[in-house]
């Protein structure tokens, strides 16, 4: 961890943020980092089901669509994402989705395996489109078939936690 955070900074990173599991925020203070807020995790059991909703928003990421995503996520994560993005949908293509209102991007949901099941995210949405939170979860956890599927949510976040 030394060496990634050498490797940053001589770099020219100004400021590096991440999310830990609560049971390992001492290691990180140790090295420096200062707790910004909790992330709360939440499980999804092999045995639920995703609701089924009416899918008016949300179609699959397709290659094209993935610069115009970055852009998208930009705006929301305060940086350019498009490597992560990128890599994400190489990987795990059936289980990344676009929303879009008209022809305007408003919000996106990607999945990766984990060695339990699925870890979700990212996951943005725009605030003014919340119609789109709801139907990019249970599309993506439609795709997911019965897996466990884990999302962590900054507990500043209360727009999510209702979801």
């Amino acid at each position: 961890m030394k060496k990634v955070i050498e490797y940053l900074l001589n770099q020219g990173v100004e400021t590096i943020k991440l999310e830990a599991v609560p049971e390992v925020p001492s290691l990180y203070r140790k090295l420096g980092f200062v707790n910004e807020y909790d992330s709360l995790r939440f499980v999804r059991d092999r045995k639920e089901t995703a609701p089924d909703l009416k899918m008016r928003y949300v179609s699959p990421l397709e290659p094209a669509a993935i610069d115009r995503v970055a852009a998208f996520a930009e705006k929301y994560f305060g940086a350019n994402r498009m490597k992560v993005i990128n890599q994400l949908f190489q990987e795990y293509p059936p289980h990344c989705f676009v929303a879009r209102s008209d022809t305007i991007i408003c919000g996106y949901i990607m999945c990766r395996k984990a060695e339990t099941g699925y870890k979700l995210g990212p996951w943005i949405c725009d605030q003014k489109h919340t119609e789109t939170v709801e139907e990019l979860l249970a599309t993506c956890l439609s795709s997911l078939k019965q897996d466990n599927v884990y999302v962590g949510v900054p507990s500043v976040n209360k727009a999510a936690l209702k979801h």
